[in-house]
């Protein structure tokens, strides 16, 4: 039996964000499957009424003082309408929040009155909007948790987190019910074995690579600075992929580095191309919920390095432990670079490692796993779906 979800993101049509490529990811493998979507979001390209997945678009919120962020940020807002949210969610099975902002909780208020129940995802933590606001505080961070949970997560049937570090944070945060736990995952033509022959000696620059928002919480000045002092300074090219408020200062950073410093927003299949061309992955990021830019480099069987960040996912993907670097130190982070760079044999050997972990993440298996969950929540399960991960809530 077919479903028609609802699901709300604002940034649907902005690129190089993880939930708007993530979600459209199970957006199309469950719709591939005969189930019908319709999207909330903001600014987005509006689709025919038959489409599938149809697309609505709501206004941009304006908030003076944040405009610019949000711009630069390629995150919108949307203003809600409640009388065409109620009609867009007339016949779905369930409301699935992405983002909690204002759409999301006048799409609750709206389903509850409906007798639709609400699926939410937890995306976004509130380092990702202190930090873009040049704001710091454990008070602050325990205020927008406690707003969210309130407004959003405390009236869903179901939560997910793409990680169990997020699920953790959900937890702490003051969410009393049970999490699944699914993986953004990894689609099997992102799966890649390439031929490489990294000799240290290779008279070609080593290509590092970064993806990622050029935002605070990312800290792609490290890397810049690590590979500044590193003894590799003139042997490396340095390519950012990604787009937010920190480019413009990124950029005049750039012009001062001894290498090479490349600044792109490509297509999918160009970025597919440099992580297949790439020596190396460098992810600097303070805190992630998961790190799908890291799990789609170890897929395409490169050696990483990232954050040790307390307020990062990421670094449970690390195996080896030459990938993991004492966030936020430049000397110990150019100290992995140059292990890595010297060392041709333990890159190949920990790029292998890393693309057997891909490979068990499936893009498949989550997809599977999702629609258990919608199947549950909708009152329609399918005893034949398996089921994720879940955490019991804790007393």
């Amino acid at each position: 039996m077919s479903l028609k979800v609802a699901i709300v993101l604002d940034p649907w049509d902005f690129p190089f964000n993880g939930t708007v490529v993530s979600t459209r990811r199970f957006v199309k493998a469950l719709a591939d499957q005969g189930h019908e979507f319709v999207v909330l979001a903001t600014e987005a390209q509006e689709t025919a009424a038959d489409a599938n997945p149809r697309v609505a678009s709501f206004p941009r919120l304006s908030i003076p003082g944040v405009n610019h962020i949000m711009s630069r940020m390629k995150s919108p807002l949307g203003i809600p309408q409640r009388e065409r949210i109620r009609e867009l969610l007339r016949g779905c099975d369930l409301l699935h929040v992405q983002y909690p902002f204002f759409i999301a909780g006048a799409a609750i208020t709206v389903a509850r009155e409906m007798g639709i129940p609400v699926l939410s995802s937890f995306h976004v933590q509130p380092e990702n909007l202190l930090r873009n606001l040049g704001m710091r505080g454990r008070w602050l961070e325990s205020l927008i948790f406690k707003t969210w949970m309130h407004f959003h997560y405390r009236h869903s049937a179901a939560v997910i987190a793409p990680s169990l570090f997020a699920s953790g944070l959900l937890r702490e945060g003051g969410y009393p019910g049970p999490v699944s736990v699914i993986s953004n995952g990894v689609p099997a033509d992102l799966l890649y074995v390439p031929q490489r022959i990294a000799e240290a000696d290779s008279a070609r620059p080593f290509r590092i690579l970064s993806v990622g928002r050029l935002s605070g919480e990312k800290r792609q000045d490290l890397i810049m600075d690590a590979l500044a002092a590193s003894e590799y300074a003139n042997r490396v090219t340095l390519t950012l992929v990604g787009a937010g408020p920190r480019e413009q200062r990124l950029r005049r950073q750039a012009e001062q580095m001894p290498y090479p410093v490349e600044f792109l927003q490509p297509t999918d299949e160009e970025l597919i191309a440099l992580y297949q061309q790439a020596d190396l992955f460098v992810h600097a990021g303070e805190s992630e919920l998961e790190g799908m830019s890291v799990l789609e480099a170890m897929a395409h069987s490169l050696p990483i390095i990232v954050a040790d960040s307390a307020a990062s996912a990421a670094r449970d993907l690390a195996s080896d432990p030459h990938s993991l670097f004492a966030f936020p130190d430049v000397r110990d982070l150019r100290r992995r670079i140059e292990f890595f760079l010297s060392n041709p044999g333990e890159r190949l050997a920990s790029a292998q490692v890393n693309h057997q972990q891909a490979a068990r993440m499936t893009h498949q298996r989550s997809a599977e796993e999702l629609l258990a969950i919608y199947r549950r929540v909708a009152g329609k399960e399918d005893p034949s779906q398996q089921k994720p991960k879940t955490l019991a809530a804790v007393d």
